[in-house]
């Protein structure tokens, strides 16, 4: 029988634990462009944008964001549940959002345009992401026809 170093097989056990967790994947930032919203499939925003001075001083980014009219089905940490559908301009694919917004309260059947600020989340929890989002302004709301 032939015997394996330590180090060889600390490196294989670490190699087979990584290939076993899955990637974490967090909500992107949405860009600041202007644009009604408009169909599409999911898929994932990210630009960044000016800032302005948040309630505890630090700066915060804020964006445009367009919300879709109808939640779609996601798959969250805990189980099922339904996710505001979210894009920076109408060039960009549709993407879920899987945290809501402090200080919004989505209508279904409305769509919004919403100026919101991003902040680092101080201790996120390890399934959610590292971003807090905090309603600025309702720019528009549109019910759908």
């Amino acid at each position: 029988m032939s015997r394996i170093s330590l180090p060889v097989l600390l490196s294989f056990f670490a190699a087979a634990v990584a290939a076993c967790d899955p990637p974490k994947t967090e909500p992107v930032a949405p860009s600041s462009s202007m644009a009604p919203p408009d169909a599409g499939a999911p898929t994932s925003p990210a630009d960044a944008a000016p800032s302005e001075v948040g309630e505890a001083g630090a700066a915060d980014a804020v964006t445009t964001l367009f919300v879709r009219e109808a939640l779609a089905d996601c798959e969250g940490g805990a189980g099922p549940m339904k996710c505001m559908q979210v894009r920076g301009s109408d060039k960009e694919e549709w993407t879920l959002l899987y945290q809501s917004i402090e200080g919004f309260t989505y209508e279904p059947g409305n769509a919004y345009e919403l100026r919101v600020a991003a902040k680092a989340a101080g201790k996120p929890p390890a399934d959610g992401s590292s971003r807090r989002l905090r309603l600025v302004e309702i720019v528009s709301k549109k019910k759908a026809p």
